[in-house]
């Protein structure tokens, strides 16, 4: 009986010692102007658009999710529908962007999320999430997180959800747009946006407990 006791001790400090713990990042503030892209109906039948988030504002670790700040003061009179909406992460060295999708990536960009439908309530206010299907392991500081957009059809409401900006503007090379899906360069602004980036990480895994506990049930 005492065997198993330890045996159920130790499975309990290993289970304890690789815990997710996770923290939400402020990017910017909520200070600025705001911006149409990427939820923009009035002009555009397809969208393919990037924004770059500093690495000032993130630490290393699992990004879950991502959340714009909604204007809702500003925001449609009727609920929007974005179809085959597309998110992509990936780092990017750039400090400017280029007006050149590919040029931006550093690395393999990742899906993190595929939605035939993605829906924007009318007047919506506040932080509106974007739900992961996939995680994106962020590498931390000297790597700003390049955010793409894509999305291909809509519900004709012809109106715009705005997204708050970050205050002061971004250096020049913010974001990069083009109404069109398919589109391998577009247009660079100062815009990026104000966000909540969840991230959650591990701590304290000792491999030496797990040694302990194979030998156990050997």
């Amino acid at each position: 009986m005492k065997k198993v006791v330890c045996i159920l001790g130790l499975v309990a400090l290993l289970v304890t010692s690789v815990a997710a713990t996770g923290k939400q990042y402020l990017v910017g503030n909520t200070l600025g102007s705001e911006i149409s892209h990427p939820y923009n109906q009035s002009q555009a039948t397809s969208m393919r658009f990037q924004c770059r988030f500093s690495d000032d504002y993130l630490e290393a670790g699992t990004i879950t999710e991502i959340e714009l700040y909604l204007k809702g003061s500003l925001g449609p009179s009727k609920e929007l529908i974005f179809k085959n909406l597309q998110v992509y992460l990936c780092h990017t060295h750039n400090r400017t962007l280029s007006i050149k999708f590919a040029e931006n990536y550093t690395g393999t960009p990742v899906r993190v999320a595929s939605k035939y439908e993605y829906r924007i309530p009318a007047r919506y206010d506040g932080y509106l999430p974007v739900v992961f299907d996939n995680n994106f392991e962020y590498w931390g500081k000297g790597y700003p997180l390049l955010f793409e957009v894509q999305w291909n059809g809509h519900n004709g409401v012809k109106e715009d959800a705005f997204a708050e900006t970050s205050y002061p503007a971004y250096p020049k090379g913010g974001s990069v747009c083009a109404y069109n899906v398919y589109a391998e360069s577009g247009a660079v602004t100062t815009h990026c946006f104000h966000a909540r980036v969840s991230v959650s990480y591990f701590t304290g895994i000792k491999y030496t407990s797990l040694g302990r506990i194979k030998v156990l049930y050997r």
